[in-house]
């Protein structure tokens, strides 16, 4: 069925900000003070960035499968219940990086890289349950014009600079057709100052011809580096 997927977006990019975090842990030279500042903090972005992501889901999803088909949203709303305690052990982790030095961050790293790992291959799992089966609720009980409204009512919902996190990952991780329909209808309803920022974010994350395609699709030029 061609339905409005409320999922899609959002997930990769979450998956993007995942992906590329775990390989920044993977590969951080411990004896760096700030490349283990850097890393650790956006380690700490994504952890704040998913519980947020849980936050909505649980408020605006879930509740909108429960009032329609009661107990439908069950499974993962406990899978949130064990990421809430995931994300809490991992800031642990990455205080306990920050804080150590010598040999005892270096095993202090490799523990929070092991256990990242785990986490997002769990919330990868969770993201592709989420994706059909509880797909299948929502097509089934809400039209697509309900399902926007609830993703209009989760961005609506977020602060500015959550906006802008959300942007930086989902942007890159977006194709180029719904990237540009992503920024056009970010023009139709945003301010100016907002979507300079916005096209800002893309031109610093995107390759050289991912930035032409959306420069093109959007009717301008883009402007040199």
């Amino acid at each position: 069925m061609n339905r409005y997927d409320i999922y899609a977006p959002i997930h990769k990019a979450l998956r993007n900000f995942m992906g590329d975090t775990l390989a920044a842990v993977g590969r951080l030279d411990v004896e760096d003070d700030t490349e283990v500042a850097e890393t650790l903090d956006q380690v700490r972005g994504l952890l704040a960035t998913l519980r947020m992501h849980l936050d909505a889901e649980n408020r605006f999803v879930h509740l909108a499968m429960h009032d329609r088909d009661p107990g439908s949203a069950d499974k993962t709303a406990v899978d949130h219940e064990g990421h809430e305690h995931a994300i809490e052990r991992l800031e642990s982790l990455a205080g306990e990086a920050q804080f150590r030095a010598g040999g005892l961050r270096g095993m202090a790293v490799a523990a929070l890289y092991r256990e990242l790992a785990v986490f997002v291959a769990e919330n990868l799992e969770h993201m592709n349950y989420e994706e059909t089966k509880n797909n299948e609720a929502l097509w089934r009980t809400h039209s697509d014009e309900e399902l926007r409204g609830i993703e209009r009512a989760i961005v609506a919902d977020l602060t500015p600079e959550k906006k802008m996190t959300v942007f930086r990952w989902m942007i890159p991780a977006l194709p180029p057709a719904g990237r540009a329909e992503l920024l056009a209808k970010l023009r139709q309803s945003a301010p100016a100052p907002v979507i300079d920022a916005v096209l800002q974010i893309a031109k610093r994350n995107l390759s050289d011809r991912d930035w032409a395609k959306l420069s093109g699709a959007l009717g301008f030029m883009p402007k040199a580096a």
